[in-house]
């Protein structure tokens, strides 16, 4: 009979374990969509203006292979993480996931961009993320009831169980060490979100498939964004609309994302940029990256050449959007730190250019 019932009661905690993980909340992006294993998102700060999305970066002249923020003023988007769960049936991130991180990127130091828990800082006790070593597994834990902002945990793998007694976990913050931000564990935690969704002017997420007019944030300079000639070519490069009598709203775009699963545009989406008009240069309209200008260096964006993937982020909260490119690493390894950068405007002999780097230049999104 006490055989019976200690079996009833193991049976029963059972079920009362698997139902408190199956009732585990989902991890949700800043569009109220759950994580998913294999998508690419950035891992953007809560309080942007202090700092960019999660990227590699250098401490004490090293390669750069430690984890931690991008500066708010390089202009560049960070790196975007890939969270792959521990058990493989699972594809949906939850509080309880125990996940890997990689930076979907090559580093030029390492291999392997997954992260790990390094070394400890001798002055904070902290401990450093890495990468580059064996994997360590991490869980996603929310900071709000509403959902969206979250920290991330880290526990170190045990490799001799049971004789490496209880492992020491740790909440992952940020620590400033000579002007550069590293994610760590331990001491005060540092709260992200993942992808909040790109919204037009009237509030409503940017969509695939759907025609947006691209209007500059400054309208007393020139217009929405259209094809421009250069150099008395024909108008095959994007530029915007000059200020005068007549339409300067320019060609309306539709952005169609990299990830066929993908319906709403997020500032974690990777996606193509077409006119949907026709040319009379190129049968396709979609963006690409041109030849550079010899005197500023910058990258003009042109169409009929390789398409080109893009992305946006926000110039400042909420909106307007800055557009940004990363190339693709075709060959790795190692491709070494890609020539990413972010949209701005070239004037040359009148007429205004959109190019890639130098000062961004802020737009915002207008259904047509």
């Amino acid at each position: 009979m006490m055989l019976r019932l200690i079996g009833s009661l193991s049976f029963l905690w059972l079920l009362m374990a698997i139902s408190t993980m199956a009732q585990s909340p989902p991890v949700l992006d800043a569009g109220g969509e759950p994580l998913r294993s294999g998508v690419e998102y950035l891992a953007d700060p809560v309080v942007a203006d202090v700092a960019g999305s999660l990227t590699l970066v250098a401490r004490n002249g090293s390669c750069p292979f430690y984890v931690g923020q991008e500066s708010a003023r390089s202009g560049r988007l960070g790196i975007p993480v890939i969270f792959t769960p521990r058990n493989p049936q699972e594809t949906i991130i939850t509080e309880s996931t125990e996940v890997t991180v990689t930076f979907s990127g090559v580093s030029t130091c390492v291999r392997n961009t997954a992260w790990t828990i390094g070394g400890e800082d001798p002055q904070t006790r902290r401990r450093f993320i890495v990468t580059g070593a064996e994997q360590s597994y991490f869980q996603i834990n929310s900071r709000n009831q509403l959902g969206g902002s979250y920290t991330f945990q880290g526990c170190p793998q045990c490799v001799d169980e049971p004789d490496c007694g209880r492992a020491t976990c740790g909440t992952a913050g940020i620590l400033i060490q000579n002007g550069t931000r590293f994610l760590v564990l331990d001491g005060p935690e540092f709260i992200f979100m993942f992808g909040p969704p790109v919204l037009d002017t009237d509030g409503n997420p940017v969509t695939r498939g759907v025609e947006y007019y691209v209007d500059p944030a400054v309208t007393d300079v020139a217009g929405g964004l259209t094809l421009v000639t250069r150099n008395g070519s024909c108008p095959s490069y994007v530029g915007q609309v000059p200020i005068g009598p007549g339409n300067v709203q320019g060609l309306p775009v539709i952005f169609s994302p990299r990830n066929s699963g993908e319906t709403v545009i997020t500032e974690n989406t990777q996606f193509t940029v077409a006119f949907s008009a026709a040319s009379t240069c190129v049968t396709d309209t979609t963006w690409g990256i041109g030849e550079e200008d010899p005197e500023t260096t910058r990258r003009l964006i042109v169409i009929g050449d390789e398409p080109a993937i893009f992305s946006i982020s926000r110039n400042q909260a909420p909106g307007p959007y800055t557009f940004g490119y990363c190339p693709e690493c075709n060959t790795p390894p190692p491709c070494g730190r890609p020539r990413c950068g972010i949209a701005g405007i070239l004037e040359q002999n009148g007429t205004r250019f959109l190019t890639i780097d130098g000062p961004a230049f802020p737009f915002s999104f207008r259904r047509a």
